[in-house]
C-alpha cells in the first residue's frame, strides 16, 4: 500500500496510525468471533454492528495511511477521542455576529467555544411539546 509523503506532516505519525491498525484487527478477529457465536441465539447484542463498526475504523486507518486525509471523527488505538476542529478564517452572520460551532478552537477567544458558551449566547433552549395530528377521515 503506498503511503502518503503527507502524513509524515500530519498530526498521526505513521508508525503510531500502523499500531492502531494492528490493534484494531485485534479487536475485529474477537468481535467476529463473538458474532459467529451469536448468530443462532443473540444473546450478544450488536455483535455484527460492532464488527461493521471496527472494520470501516480500519479502513479509515488506511485511507488516511494513502491520502493523507482523515475521515473519521474519533481517533486512537480505541477509537475513543473525539477530533477537535480549529478556526482559520471567521465567519460572520448577516447581523454581523460572529459564527461559532460548539468544540471548536477560536484564535480570537484563545479557546474552545463550549456548550455553556452557546447557551449563555442564545439563551437556554424550550423544548416545545410535540402534538399529533389528528387523520383526516375520508
Amino acid at each position: 500500500m503506498p503511503i502518503s509523503k503527507e502524513v509524515e506532516l500530519k498530526p498521526f505519525p505513521r508508525k503510531e496510525v500502523e499500531g492502531w491498525i494492528k490493534t484494531q484487527q485485534d479487536f475485529l478477529k474477537e468481535a467476529k468471533r463473538t458474532a459467529w457465536a451469536n448468530r443462532k441465539d443473540n444473546k450478544v447484542k450488536n455483535a455484527e454492528a460492532e464488527v461493521k463498526s471496527i472494520e470501516g475504523y480500519i479502513r479509515h486507518l488506511k485511507y488516511y495511511l494513502k491520502h493523507g486525509d482523515y475521515p473519521d471523527m474519533y481517533y486512537g488505538p480505541n477509537a475513543n477521542q473525539l477530533i477537535s476542529y480549529r478556526c482559520v478564517a471567521m465567519a460572520y452572520n448577516k447581523d454581523g455576529t460572529v459564527k461559532r460551532s460548539v468544540n471548536t478552537f477560536y484564535p480570537d477567544l484563545g479557546r474552545k467555544w463550549t456548550q455553556q458558551d452557546q447557551q449563555d449566547l442564545r439563551g437556554p433552549v424550550e423544548h416545545k411539546k410535540r402534538t399529533r395530528r389528528k387523520r383526516k377521515n375520508g
